[in-house]
């Protein structure tokens, strides 16, 4: 059987074992507390059969948005440079017009035009539009929520790799890929929603900058990588909530736990 398995070689079903769960399981009160406790059993037996036989196709499907969630939360905390280049690459929003371009990033404003590349910061004082006070807030929340939702990516994708194999599935694993992937996506939304409702909206559909040679002309604001690749993996995010939603948790899982547990404290023996 074993060369069999063997020759037959990994599937994605098989998922991907590194441990039998974090540290603070091998604690006796906080393995009663949380992983044993009756509302973390009840959430950690809701499943679908198909969930559970599809187990590891779910969960490594889940770590690869993650994964690929992660890059995509990587491009708008670049967007915070002073390099030119990096800004008009990672804008969060542009305008385009007769032979000039406008890049919104979450410090700076460029403005391209005749070759040359203008930058302003959204606090200067001689900042393009009324509008710039409100950016600049609107910016500063955003960069902040863009920041939680990069971080949380992290510990979703090691869930998402530790739920991929019953035997190292564990109920707070379950409510902890939940909690993240929530978390995650929350963020995110509210990042979008802030730049969206305070910056990109309050933005004038025409310009008048003739010191840089651009003379009154209408544009039209359109959002950028950085926007864009949030939004996507807000929705990675919420397809990674449902992956952890649909594979039960199996009882089986915590069988090593309780018995390293009763091997390290044995019952007395009897007189």
């Amino acid at each position: 059987m074993a060369d069999a398995e063997k020759r037959r070689g990994w599937d994605c079903n098989d998922g991907i074992y590194y441990g039998d769960g974090p540290p603070c399981c091998r604690i006796d009160c906080c393995r009663r507390e949380v992983e044993e406790s009756d509302a973390c059993a009840f959430l950690g037996r809701r499943g679908l059969a198909f969930g559970e036989r599809n187990r590891g196709r779910i969960m490594m499907f889940a770590a690869f948005l993650s994964f690929v969630s992660i890059i995509f939360c990587l491009v708008p905390v670049i967007s915070t440079t002073d390099h030119v280049p990096t800004i008009k690459d990672t804008y969060w929003g542009r305008a385009r017009g007769d032979g000039f371009a406008i890049y919104s990033a979450p410090l700076y404003l460029v403005v391209h035009s005749s070759g040359r590349d203008f930058t302003f910061r959204w606090e200067d004082k001689d900042c393009l539009y009324d509008a710039c006070d409100t950016c600049k807030t609107a910016n500063e929340g955003a960069y902040s929520l863009a920041i939680v939702s990069f971080i949380t990516s992290f510990p979703q994708l090691m869930t998402d790799l530790q739920r991929s194999t019953a035997r190292g599935d564990l109920n707070c694993q379950k409510i902890l890929g939940v909690f993240t992937g929530v978390m995650g996506m929350c963020s995110t939304l509210a990042s979008l929603s802030q730049y969206a409702t305070d910056c990109q909206e309050e933005l004038p559909s025409r310009v008048d900058i003739s010191e840089i040679g651009v003379e009154d002309s209408r544009i039209t604001w359109e959002y950028g990588p950085s926007f864009v690749l949030l939004a996507l993996a807000s929705i990675f995010k919420l397809v990674d909530v449902v992956c952890h939603l649909l594979v039960p948790v199996p009882e089986k899982s915590r069988e090593p736990l309780l018995r390293d547990s009763s091997q390290s404290n044995p019952a007395p023996e009897s007189v």
